[in-house]
């Protein structure tokens, strides 16, 4: 299985552009070795041990983990990239490969760049990746209950298909019951996620039945039906695209769900 769970909008600053802030690409260059460096801040702060993985691979179903670290008490991390096939030109048709940056699942950037080791130079790339949590969604003691709060026995996804998170009030208030948040596409359940403390995080499952299809026309939109308890509250239409994995991963914010319907 190729992915799974977690919370945020993050958004990946390169340093190795300072005067534009975006991704830069060295189409031309090729590297041997390469170790990604930098520093990981959750609004404005350093996050001190979180994990950071990076993955690749020509397609969804081959994509495997090519370096994994956990940042330190300032923040500060180093990975080394992997030799593995799906890490290297070879194994993406010939290169480029584009290196994509999870953090508990969620996508937080992507350089992409030659990655040869029989040829080219040793490389250290600068990336210093930015979290910004909003709906008051940043206490990181949190996070781990909401990622296992559906599926605590199993690992971890690489990379989520999607991912909401969001909060629930009951009358103005926290639920103090047991409260549920699904999503469905018709009568498919495509995610799930306790309500902790008002607050959620939700990850849509990377299944053909919850995402996209392809057609003449181009990809269709779906219809994400967000229940709580088995109740309707909010719809949404959008792209899931399994096809090309660097549109996944994205984390997105619904609006405050109020359930003062509920009777606690």
């Amino acid at each position: 299985m190729v992915l799974r769970r977690i919370a945020t909008l993050v958004t990946l600053v390169l340093s190795v552009s300072v005067a534009s802030g975006l991704p830069v690409s060295p189409s031309h260059a090729v590297f041997s070795k390469l170790t990604f460096d930098g520093k990981l801040t959750l609004n404005g702060q350093p996050a001190a041990g979180q994990p950071i993985m990076v993955i690749a691979g020509p397609d969804l179903m081959t994509m495997a983990q090519c370096g994994r670290t956990t940042t330190d008490a300032d923040g500060h991390y180093t990975m080394s990239v992997s030799s593995d096939h799906a890490c290297i030109d070879d194994g993406n048709d010939g290169g480029p490969v584009t290196f994509i940056f999870t953090w508990h699942g969620q996508q937080v950037g992507r350089f992409t760049t030659h990655h040869n080791p029989n040829v080219g130079s040793f490389e250290t790339i600068i990336q210093n990746l930015r979290i910004v949590i909003p709906n008051n969604i940043y206490d990181l003691d949190f996070l781990p209950i909401a990622i296992t709060s559906f599926s605590p026995d199993e690992d971890e996804e690489q990379l989520v298909a999607r991912r909401y998170y969001g909060t629930v009030t009951v009358r103005g208030a926290a639920p103090q019951g047991t409260v549920w948040v699904t999503v469905k596409i018709g009568n498919v359940t495509c995610g799930r996620a306790r309500v902790h403390g008002g607050k959620f995080v939700l990850d849509i499952t990377p299944d053909p039945d919850c995402a996209s299809k392809r057609s003449d026309s181009g990809w269709e939109r779906i219809d994400l039906v967000f229940l709580v308890n088995d109740r309707n509250t909010w719809r949404t239409t959008t792209h899931i695209k399994l096809d090309e994995p660097i549109t996944l991963g994205k984390a997105k914010a619904t609006p405050p769900f109020r359930a003062d319907w509920l009777d606690f």
